[in-house]
């Protein structure tokens, strides 16, 4: 059994005890009437407060909205950013096959240019001939 519990228990027996000696506890006095004044500026008083919390409501909407719309414009700029990244590694991607193209195009470039002086020089002396 808990603390809580044995409290209780012991709230109990307590209260069997005054009983059984005769010792009741009075009855709780009702609380008394408002007057008709009080209950006029209670009432006043929470119609304030619902136009208050109704006015912040509003204003907490209009934010909500703003943010919302921020929210949106940043996704479309973020999907932009992305499609553009991705049209940017489209391109590397271009760029680095047409490099290895290049390379390949001097490469057989070179190697056509030798064979040209080498044919030249056959060239000379079969005329030398």
């Amino acid at each position: 059994m808990g603390l809580r519990e044995k409290a209780a228990a012991a709230r109990q027996d307590a209260s069997k005890e005054a009983k059984a000696e005769g010792q009741e506890t009075p009855p709780p006095k009702p609380p008394e009437p408002p007057s008709g004044g009080d209950l006029a500026a209670r009432l006043s008083a929470k119609d304030l407060e619902v136009r208050r919390l109704t006015e912040e409501l509003a204003a907490l909407t209009r934010k909500l909205a703003e943010a919302d719309e921020q929210r949106r414009a940043t996704v479309k700029k973020l999907a932009e950013a992305d499609e553009e990244r991705t049209i940017a590694r489209s391109i590397r991607t271009e760029l680095g096959e047409k490099d290895f193209q290049i390379a390949r195009l001097k490469e057989a470039n070179r190697k056509a240019e030798a064979s040209i002086k080498v044919l030249e020089g056959q060239a000379a002396r079969a005329k030398e001939v």
